[in-house]
């Protein structure tokens, strides 16, 4: 075996899944068409109702035996998908591509696999810096970048109450003390998306010296090599992490992104249709998206919807065979 944790292996795909079983297992079974070298593993959530039969899968897709509860915006999908990491890692997998249980192949994945061998990098990540307001020494953030306040502080969610009347009561209220609340130093208090009101008591425990925080795309492509830089991260990154609001889209880009010595090539492990983030049902792929996801050069492309919006599938089969013959 080779000496160097990058060039182990071959291709594990992990799938964060939560709904939707059937629809898994023709993920699992159309990666394995196009790529039947590669591994499949998934996360099942803990939290979901759904059973994923394991005779359903082929040959080479496994589901974890651990199930993590995921809850939208917490540690907990970190922890599903660091579970899916290390067993990637254990296997031997050279990379590891993590998708959701939503996505599709739009590429050729073998070819895609063989080009991505002969990288001279360790990780693909969309991701962007943060300013760090505080640790510049200012001592207030305004609610509009509710990023830089979402991983500065320490939240604890409270749901949201089922009165439409008391949630109108609700999000009157916190906008208001949101205004109030934007100093580092005493409670805090956001609207978090509609899902919740998340309340601060002090800030967070702060990253290493030298460090900076970064906000990405939770869906990344990585070697061995970083693997092994986010299974063995910092114990102070993570419990900064840890109580912050949506850390899935934190943790993993502020880890690889000031580990000194891995080389992060930033671009899409799969594309979603953000510029229509309006769309009825939410995010849902649909055939004006063929040509954005052909133009990101993102091996995946999410969210694939069900029922009328299924079909969608066969048309990024198309793309796939095709997004190559150039």
């Amino acid at each position: 075996m080779s000496s160097d944790p990058s060039t182990e292996g071959g291709v594990a795909y992990l799938v964060l899944a939560h709904h939707r079983p059937q629809q898994v297992a023709c993920l699992a079974r159309r990666i394995l068409e196009l790529s039947p070298r590669a591994t499949v593993l998934i996360h099942w959530d803990g939290d979901s109702d759904g059973v994923l039969p394991p005779d359903g899968l082929p040959a080479r897709a496994s589901v974890l035996p651990t199930r993590v509860e995921c809850r939208w915006g917490t540690w907990s999908l970190v922890e599903a998908s660091l579970a899916l990491l290390a067993e990637a890692r254990a296997g031997g997998a050279a990379w590891s591509v993590l998708i959701s249980g939503e996505d599709w192949p739009v590429v050729d994945l073998a070819r895609w696999e063989a080009q991505l061998q002969q990288q001279p990098f360790d990780a693909i990540l969309e991701a962007r810096p943060l300013h760090d307001r505080w640790a510049a020494g200012e001592r207030s953030v305004p609610v509009s970048e509710d990023e830089v306040r979402r991983y500065g502080r320490r939240w604890s969610v409270l749901p949201v109450s089922d009165s439409r009347r008391r949630d109108r009561l609700r999000q009157g209220l916190v906008r208001r003390l949101e205004r109030r609340s934007t100093s580092r130093r005493g409670p805090a208090v956001m609207d978090f998306y509609a899902r919740g009101v998340a309340v601060s008591w002090r800030s967070a425990d702060g990253l290493p010296p030298g460090w900076k925080p970064f906000k990405g795309h939770q869906w990344v492509t990585v070697n061995a090599r970083a693997v092994d830089a986010l299974l063995s991260a910092p114990d102070s990154v993570t419990r900064h992490f840890r109580q912050t609001l949506i850390p899935d889209e934190g943790f993993v880009p502020t880890v690889l992104s000031n580990t000194p010595h891995l080389r992060v090539r930033r671009g899409l492990t799969s594309y979603a249709p953000w510029s229509h983030f309006g769309r009825t049902p939410h995010l849902v792929l649909q055939q004006e998206d063929l040509r954005e996801i052909e133009a990101s050069e993102a091996p995946f492309a999410r969210k694939v919807g069900a029922g009328e919006h299924a079909g969608i599938t066969a048309q990024l089969d198309v793309l796939s065979s095709r997004a190559w013959d150039a």
